[in-house]
């Protein structure tokens, strides 16, 4: 009997975690305007995690790299019209393949009307905890040069809907403060990546959703390696 009740909790329990990982969703503008203070006064920080080339069209983004950077250069230009000083951090993968990336993304945002000014590129990203700990050295590098002070400077993340309820999860476990998080619709499709089981978990929304949810729960195991990783190194 205790092993159903404990079966039945567990269950209950992690059914609680993917309701709560499918639906936390926000509105960045919504946060912004209740931010403007800090907005009007520092950097707004806006992170794009990356989401590869397209396996199939290796000359694109894929769509959810596409809607994500869209987005984010979309609000960029809303803080600029607000007065604020927007600056993109766009992530792009591994070392054979980022270039290519950076550059389609980056036309995109000169073409929409921002600046090189507003805009940095992560490179050679392996995974989302590696992803984390460059976005951490870039904001205390910034904050550091003559762009701006940590006074009003704040942070968003733009990403993918199913990945949004955990983008957050290892800025803030590597120190990165992060105000709001908008996730974003748009077709799952296969990535152009050096893993094989990377590239196929994004075939299809099935497994791609199963790899979030996973590594939601994983997240505390992850951060412990990846720092891990950085001591060793």
């Amino acid at each position: 009997m205790n092993i159903w009740v404990t079966g039945i909790v567990f269950l209950v329990v992690i059914l609680l975690c993917l309701v709560k990982f499918v639906w936390k969703r926000h509105d960045l503008k919504f946060i912004a305007k209740k931010e403007i203070t800090r907005i009007l006064k520092g950097i707004t920080y806006i992170y794009v995690p990356s989401y590869c080339l397209s396996y199939y069209y290796t000359d694109r983004l894929t769509d959810m790299s596409l809607q994500t950077t869209n987005k984010a250069i979309e609000f960029a230009l809303w803080i600029k019209k607000l007065g604020g000083n927007p600056i993109l951090i766009l992530s792009t993968s591994y070392a054979v393949l980022w270039e290519k990336e950076a550059d389609i993304k980056t036309k995109m945002a000169l073409d929409a009307g921002l600046s090189l000014e507003n805009i940095i590129i992560i490179p050679e990203v392996t995974d989302s905890y590696n992803e984390a700990r460059k976005v951490r050295i870039i904001i205390r590098n910034c904050l550091l040069s003559s762009q701006g002070s940590s006074q009003g400077s704040i942070l968003f993340a733009i990403a993918e809907r199913l990945h949004a309820s955990r983008v957050g999860i290892p800025l803030r476990s590597f120190g990165v403060a992060v105000d709001g998080v908008e996730g974003v619709k748009a077709r799952i499709e296969r990535a152009l990546e050096p893993s094989w089981i990377k590239s196929i978990r994004s075939a299809h929304v099935v497994p791609y959703a199963l790899w979030q949810w996973i590594f939601y729960l994983a997240n505390p195991l992850m951060v412990w390696r990846e720092k891990r990783k950085q001591k060793g190194g």
